[in-house]
C-alpha cells in the first residue's frame, strides 16, 4: 500500500462557504481524506487556497 496527493489550488475569494464544501465533498466520494490546507494571502487577504488531499492505493507489481 502506498500513499499518494492531489493539489487542488482554489484562487477565489469567499469559496469557504457551499462552494468549499462541494469540493471537499467531491474528492472524498473517490476515496480522498484531507491533509492540508494552505490558505494563499495576499496584502492581508485571503485570495485562495491550496487543499491537498491524500489516498491510500494498493500497488501490485
Amino acid at each position: 500500500m502506498k500513499k499518494e496527493y492531489k493539489t487542488v489550488y482554489v484562487y477565489e475569494k469567499d469559496v469557504i462557504n457551499d462552494d468549499f464544501d462541494k469540493i471537499l465533498n467531491t474528492w472524498a466520494e473517490d476515496g480522498y481524506t484531507l491533509h492540508t490546507i494552505i490558505p494563499y494571502i495576499l496584502e492581508g487577504s485571503t485570495n485562495g487556497y491550496t487543499i491537498i488531499f491524500e489516498i491510500t492505493v494498493n500497488h501490485e507489481n
